[in-house]
């Protein structure tokens, strides 16, 4: 075994190359990597920097936070490692571990990581004219302030600061070199952000700590978002979710939903916001562009929450409680904004006129008539005077024609509305239908002036049906029974002319008071129909009018609905276009 590892290291020192040992062994020779490389103490070592962006591995927005993948080229001269090639076999580079010459302690400022030296220490390679070159790789951790006002349209600048630590510049002097001190060329695009530009810059600073000068090369990486997985994940589902509010004036009252899409409208927009939240910085320097457009968006699904609840108070006003609207309320809602929008006003065109001639129609129909003074004459059992009966008789005079217009009166039941329009022409033509009825009982009332011979053929067509009983019995006992009581007699003329007219006298008062009272039990029962049809009259009235107020305040939510449906879709146009110009990059959004 001892003979091999002899063997090993004879072949070994055979077969390495002797012209670069002995150069490494003569450069290193009393050579200390504690010296800086000047001749004199009050020269200062230039050291020439270029930073290499590999990559952008990630940006923390809420940690502010940029990791880079970079290499950093340091050049300098080294007076004590120069030689001659042809004494070594024409070898022009070697290469020596850092550790021993010397090497400028160079260190990232603005490092976020524990490790605060992030390079990874190699070889530094050394040309015979005393050229060293120094590429340590690094994975750096710097902290990047975040500009977030644009966000998710923001370009964002990082820097990365470079110095030496232990050197102030009058040691160690730092310098970028040829070509800006920056390369690009083997950088690796990311997904998320495009790569702008990246730009070196020499700063001397003079720290308070120190009366000395410090140099140091600061590096400023310009990045862009691509916005193409917010547009698709965040910002149109804001636009849609912004819309859905829209149709929440859109869906009528009579589906008793709107409230409850305006409420889960709103949940997400919150959802989407907490989505936001979780990925930006807490800092109030700036407030995102995208946290503004939601705010706007969430300002806009709570006020047609609101608006919602206001539209449905209107749709659902109890005429009983909350009576009509008050006038001006009344000709904005029903009159000026539907004439702004183009819809049918609803008082100017059909109520007003309805009601002016309705009140009138019912003055009439209550009225003041001249004969009567509007009121029904009052019958008693007992009284059976003359005038009393004239009001009577002239009152069935029109029996006939009132009893028909009370048929005419009782309307089939109202069919369910299905639309406003139809309900207002529904409504119209039936009570329409009842004035034009209530104006015909009125003039068949008014005019009652018959004569005594129309009065006595008019009672006695209306009379002789319920009479005919009872005139055969007195017929029988005076026109029959007579002959058969007188039969026999002797009897002179002038007493039978006289018995004669005796009978025919007690049968035409007889007459005249059954048909009298038979008058008083047909206008008795004449008056308790008329009664009973002035009290539907006004119990349709009643519900008439409180048809026409509930139509009113639906009518009212109709043209809330319209107006806040113009209101918010405005508002959201101006947003999303206030928001989208607002973008300073809008012409490379969609080119990513």
């Amino acid at each position: 075994m001892r003979l091999l590892w002899m063997f090993l290291l004879v072949i070994g020192k055979v077969n390495c190359d002797p012209f670069e040992k002995e150069l490494i062994d003569n450069l290193l020779q009393n050579y200390s990597h504690l010296e800086r490389p000047v001749r004199h103490h009050n020269d200062a070592v230039v050291v020439y920097v270029k930073f290499s962006l590999q990559q952008i591995v990630d940006v923390d927005e809420r940690n502010q936070i940029i990791s880079s993948n970079a290499w950093l080229d340091l050049k300098w001269t080294d007076y004590r490692l120069k030689w001659d090639r042809s004494k070594y076999g024409n070898l022009s580079k070697t290469r020596i571990p850092y550790q021993y010459i010397w090497t400028p302690d160079i260190l990232l400022y603005n490092n976020a990581d524990n490790n605060f030296d992030s390079t990874t220490h190699t070889s530094i390679v050394i040309g015979d004219k005393g050229d060293c070159l120094y590429i340590p790789p690094g994975l750096f951790k710097s902290t990047c302030k975040i500009d977030v006002s644009n966000f998710p349209f923001d370009e964002q600048v990082c820097t990365l600061k470079f110095g030496v630590w232990s050197y102030n510049g009058d040691q160690v002097d730092l310098q970028l070199q040829p070509g800006g001190g920056t390369d690009s060329t083997e950088y690796i695009e990311s997904g998320e952000w495009k790569l702008i530009n990246v730009v070196g810059k020499r700063n001397i600073h003079k720290y308070k700590c120190c009366p000395d000068q410090f140099v140091d090369v600061t590096f400023s990486v310009a990045l862009r978002r691509r916005t193409m997985f917010y547009i698709i994940n965040l910002i149109l589902p804001c636009v849609l979710n912004s819309v859905l509010t829209l149709l929440t004036f859109v869906l009528p009252a009579e589906a008793a939903e709107k409230v409850t899409l305006a409420i889960t409208v709103l949940l997400a927009q919150i959802v989407f916001m907490l989505l936001i939240m979780e990925t930006m910085p807490p800092t109030s320097d700036a407030i995102p562009l995208i946290s503004k457009y939601f705010a706007c968006s969430l300002v806009t699904v709570c006020a047609s929450v609101g608006g919602t609840v206001l539209v449905l108070s209107f749709y659902y006003k109890s005429p009983e409680i909350d009576g009509r609207m008050s006038p001006l309320l009344r000709k904005l809602l029903l009159v000026s904004i539907p004439k702004l929008m183009h819809m049918e006003p609803f008082v100017a065109s059909r109520a007003k006129h309805f009601y002016t001639n309705h009140s009138v129609a019912s003055q009439k129909l209550a009225g003041k008539s001249p004969r009567c003074n509007g009121k029904v004459p009052r019958l008693e059992a007992g009284n059976t005077n003359n005038n009393n009966c004239d009001a009577i008789l002239r009152s069935n005079n029109n029996r006939k024609g009132l009893f028909e217009s009370i048929q005419e009166q009782s309307a089939p039941k109202q069919q369910k509305y299905k639309g406003l329009k139809r309900m207002k022409r529904e409504r119209s033509s039936n009570q329409l239908a009842l004035l034009q009825h209530q104006q015909t009982v009125q003039k068949r009332l008014k005019n009652f002036s018959f004569t005594r011979d129309d009065v006595k053929s008019e009672t006695e067509s209306h009379v002789k049906p319920a009479m005919h009983n009872r005139s055969q019995s007195r017929d029988s006992y005076f026109d029959i029974a007579a002959p058969d009581a007188y039969q026999g007699k002797d009897l002179d003329s002038s007493t039978a002319s006289s018995e004669i007219r005796t009978r025919n006298s007690a049968k035409s008062t007889g007459k005249k008071s059954l048909s009298c009272a038979s008058s008083l039990e047909s206008a008795r029962a004449l008056q308790e129909i008329l009664r009973r049809l002035q009290r539907i009259n006004r119990k349709v009235e009643q519900e008439s009018d409180n048809n026409e107020i509930l139509l009113e305040w639906q009518y009212a939510a109709r043209v809330l609905d319209k107006l806040l449906l113009w209101i918010f879709s405005l508002f959201v146009v101006i947003a999303t276009l206030a928001t989208l110009f607002a973008v300073p990059n809008i012409n490379d959004v969609f080119t990513m």
